[in-house]
Formats: structure tokens, C-alpha cells, sequence
């Protein structure tokens, strides 16, 4: 699973839809830290809001989207997840081995 989530790429947007950030699922490679990373990949500006916009504007939007984006990143890995999770149950469960 951690490779289908790797190979796609997850959006967010700035609460005003002028910033959108691209993000990427990164499985852990340390046992010890199990936890994956989301790796923003690419941003994607309203050109005409980004040359009017003050730095703090630009802070904010860019902060919203990078949330948005982890937020969608997260989402899908816990849906795979619990497919996987669910399939799991059933096999066990068709083995005696689930609890009823």
C-alpha cells in the first residue's frame, strides 16, 4: 500500500483558492519511526493575487495549503488503510480466527 500511496500525488488549496500545494505520500524507511512523511512537491499561485499579495498574506495562504494538502495526503492513506484493514478481518474472520 505504502507504494500505491507513493506513486500519487494529493492536492490542497488555500482557504481562498489562490495557492494550491501539491503533496506526496512518503512511506518511513526506519522501523524505529513507522510514521510516514507528506512532502510538499509543487505550488501554483494566482498569478495576479501573488503580485498584489503582502508576505503575511502569502505566509498564511501557503500555511493553509500545505495543511489542506497534508490533510488530503493523510485521508487517503487512512482509506486504503482500512480497506486493507477490513479485507484483513475478513480473511481472519472466514478462518475462525476473528473475535465474534
Amino acid at each position: 500500500l505504502d507504494q500505491e500511496l507513493a506513486a500519487e500525488t494529493f492536492e490542497g488549496s488555500s482557504e481562498n483558492g489562490k495557492v494550491t500545494v501539491t503533496c506526496k505520500f512518503v512511506p518511513s524507511k526506519s522501523p524505529m519511526d513507522p510514521q510516514p512523511e507528506y512532502q510538499a512537491t509543487a505550488f501554483e499561485f494566482d498569478e495576479e493575487w501573488y503580485e498584489s499579495a503582502s508576505p503575511e498574506d502569502l505566509s498564511a495562504a501557503v500555511k493553509e495549503a500545505i495543511k489542506a494538502g497534508t490533510e488530503a495526503t493523510s485521508k487517503a492513506a487512512a482509506e486504503k488503510y482500512k480497506v486493507l484493514e477490513e479485507d484483513l478481518k475478513g480473511t481472519l474472520g472466514a478462518l475462525g480466527g476473528a473475535a465474534p
